[in-house]
């Protein structure tokens, strides 16, 4: 009967430790669960544009030996040092209200297959250029960020300001 008492005392004790053991584990992954104090970062990278050219470029009345220019800065107010990629978007050719006189005037102004722009950067030698050579006519620039002719900038360090000249030309 001794015996079967010391059974019974060791399984209850067994039954004690499983319970307290899993009572500790539940309290440790509570614990862990328990939202901590979030304290905002800047951001790491945050580009400010300025300048002329920071908005949608419009040019009217386009005639063949026309120059332009106009500037983008680029700043990174965040903490941490980046890079830029370029890249050329919502190109319209079209004709407009009055028409070039061409032999073919079914098609638009094509004025992205001659029009010629050119690109630098103060300070200079920011920009590389990987399968585009400039000047080079608008429909060659990249039109996405992952475009094989990129435009990447590299670093923008935190901080840091840049000014990118853009030059345009429509030849003779």
């Amino acid at each position: 009967m001794n015996r079967l008492k010391e059974i019974i005392a060791s399984g209850r004790t067994i039954k004690y430790a499983a319970r307290l053991f899993l009572a500790v584990i539940i309290g440790v992954a509570l614990l862990g669960s328990l939202p901590t104090a979030v304290q905002a970062q800047p951001d790491p990278v945050d580009l400010e544009l300025g300048g002329e050219g920071a908005t949608g470029w419009s040019e009217a009345n386009i005639m063949p030996g026309d120059i332009g220019s106009f500037t983008v800065t680029l700043r990174n107010t965040g903490s941490e040092d980046g890079f830029v990629i370029i890249w050329v978007s919502d190109i319209d050719s079209g004709e407009g209200t009055n028409p070039e006189s061409e032999t073919d005037t079914s098609g638009d102004g094509e004025l992205d297959k001659y029009l010629q722009f050119n690109l630098s950067s103060t300070p200079f030698g920011r920009l590389s250029t990987e399968l585009l050579s400039l000047p080079a006519t608008i429909d060659n620039f990249p039109q996405s960020a992952s475009d094989p002719n990129y435009i990447r900038m590299s670093p923008l360090d935190a901080g840091e300001e840049v000014t990118l000249g853009w030059e345009w030309e429509l030849p003779p």
